[in-house]
């Protein structure tokens, strides 16, 4: 019996072992195992905030939107008339964008100028704007200011657009006239225009200060005086435009620099191009 019982000990130590062993080796085989990654959530898709007159939107005004509006933020406009001032400052990659350049006005109140983006000392980044119509106040329509990454498209302005102290400045397919003075007016600014229509101001387009403006396939017509005018130290760049029907075709006065070609420039009341120091 001592014999046996001796035996049966040795047998149940290494039963002992054995599941020990077995044991450590699973607890090992779970620590190898990799640890599952947290999923991260999937970005939310921003939703447009929504201007409408009828309250169907999230906004009554157009500058009530942009107020609120964050960097990649789209503001929709519905149709209507908009009887307010709008002004974009101190916002950075915000699209602005209407029903269409007949569906959508914007008014203005009582300040001289009704769309702002950018005013000083504070400017605005890669703002776009499209599908509206804006109308002229004191003789003044739009003005940017201080700004980079400007971009109109289908937009009408009835009066003068001046831009001062902007940079990748693009209007393309727009219509700009009506203005007492100038269509549109660059000062001290890089800008690029692009078909669009200008048409019955005094002058079509004037480039002065230090601006470097590239004008391209647009027409300019029915300008009491020149199309385009350039002055001062600026840079003026003129492909394939028409000027016709202006009291003069394009004037580049001072130390200005230009380079033209495959322009239009006929039945103007005088002078196709002209250069003068």
């Amino acid at each position: 019996m001592p014999g046996g019982m001796t035996i049966c000990m040795k047998n149940m130590k290494n039963c002992l072992f054995a599941v020990l062993f077995v044991c450590l080796s699973a607890s090992a085989q779970v620590l190898s195992l990799p640890i599952a990654q947290a999923e991260e959530p999937a970005s939310v898709e921003r939703q447009p905030l929504v201007v409408a007159l009828d309250g169907s939107g999230q906004f009554l005004s157009i500058q009530e939107a942009v107020d609120a509006a964050k960097k990649g933020d789209t503001v929709l406009i519905r149709p209507g008339a908009y009887a307010e001032d709008v002004t974009i400052h101190s916002k950075e990659n915000v699209r602005l964008i209407g029903a269409g350049m007949d569906q959508v006005t914007i008014l203005g109140r009582e300040r001289v100028g009704v769309f702002h983006v950018g005013k000083w000392p504070y400017g605005a980044t890669n703002i776009e704007i499209s599908g509206i119509t804006i109308n002229e106040h004191g003789g003044h329509a739009m003005g940017m200011f201080n700004g980079r990454g400007i971009v109109l498209h289908h937009v009408r302005v009835k009066g003068m657009l001046f831009t001062q102290q902007v940079e990748d400045v693009r209007i393309e397919d727009c219509i700009i006239g009506g203005s007492e003075t100038t269509g549109v007016q660059f000062a001290n600014s890089q800008a690029v225009m692009r078909s669009n229509f200008i048409h019955d101001n005094d002058h079509g387009v004037s480039v002065a200060g230090k601006s470097t403006v590239r004008l391209e396939r647009n027409v300019i017509t029915r300008s009491l005086f020149e199309a385009v005018i350039v002055n001062d130290q600026a840079k003026a760049t003129l492909l394939g435009n028409t000027f016709v029907k202006n009291g003069g075709g394009a004037a580049f006065l001072g130390t200005s620099q230009n380079e033209a070609s495959g322009n239009i420039v006929s039945l103007n009341a005088y002078g196709p191009i002209t250069t003068t120091d």
